[in-house]
């Protein structure tokens, strides 16, 4: 919103360095299907543990929302350190194909 806004410097979306709030999302999943449970959170945290690793594919989705001219602009320094800490408080994601 705040890059195709008439005057996007006047729009302060989030302050310097700071969360305004957390909210948590969920995906409604089938009852007792783990294996599709397991599908969907490591679909997930692949995308996050790409742009963790500046994989080419997913830094290019995340600038585009995230980035200085993405839809969202955010510090990268956070977003990086954010979801660093969502990998470090999962397992390991499996490297075999589901």
């Amino acid at each position: 919103m705040k890059n195709s806004a008439p005057n996007p410097e006047e729009w302060d979306i989030i302050p310097n360095d700071e969360l305004v709030h957390l909210e948590a999302y969920a995906c409604v999943l089938p009852q007792d299907d783990s294996h599709w449970r397991d599908l969907v959170n490591y679909s997930i945290l692949r995308v996050i543990q790409g742009y963790i690793i500046e994989d080419p594919e997913f830094s290019k989705m995340f600038a585009g929302w995230f980035g200085e001219q993405g839809v969202s602009p955010y510090p990268e320094a956070i977003l990086q350190d954010y979801f660093q800490g969502i990998l470090d408080s999962k397992e390991r994601i499996p490297t075999t194909a589901f």
